[in-house]
């Protein structure tokens, strides 16, 4: 049996479950509901990718997977970072000893970008099963010279120059004014 069938396995059981547990509140499932919840998510969709368009992340590129979920770790960390000036949210429920803070952090946050990677490979398999042709089609937007977004079929570096110095500006601007940007 390979790991990506056991895998599925635990997303398709686990989800259900742990909505169980949830709504249930049973312990120490309960406590620590997220990583259930989230790797289940991950698990059962990776399972519908496969399903819907014959390649998926577990299966077909199980080291990915895995990069994807260690780098969440530190692409989190840096949320939590810009959270210390903002003080926008706090962790209820979340085991608070070294070791098991340690242990709950990696699989917690280890669920960051598969989950965002998961879901766009679901929401593409989605649109190329109902779209006629199966693909999706359409123009890379690009920038013009006068800085007017407009169709183009090739990428531009200036492009990306300006989304990320709009980014960035969006961040210090944040980390500057951060009550005027909470709701």
């Amino acid at each position: 049996m390979r790991w990506h069938r056991l895998g599925w396995a635990a997303g398709l059981i686990g989800l259900p479950v742990s909505h169980y547990w949830l709504w249930a509140k049973v312990e120490p499932f309960y406590s620590g509901i997220y990583c259930f919840l989230w790797w289940s998510y991950i698990l059962a969709v990776d399972f519908a990718v496969w399903k819907l368009r014959g390649n998926s992340l577990l299966r077909d590129r199980p080291r990915e997977f895995l990069l994807l979920s260690i780098w969440s770790v530190p692409v989190w960390m840096l949320f939590e970072l810009v959270n210390l000036r903002i003080q926008n949210w706090y962790y209820v429920m979340a085991p608070w000893s070294f070791s098991g803070g340690l242990i709950f952090l990696m699989l917690a946050f280890g669920t960051v970008l598969p989950g965002v990677f998961e879901t766009m490979e679901l929401m593409v398999g989605v649109v190329e099963r109902v779209r006629p042709g199966g693909k999706i089609l359409g123009p890379a937007l690009r920038f013009g010279g006068d800085g007017v977004a407009q169709g183009d079929s090739g990428g531009n570096l200036g492009t990306v120059r300006v989304l990320w110095s709009v980014g960035v500006m969006m961040l210090v601007l944040l980390l500057v004014f951060p009550r005027p940007a909470i709701v």
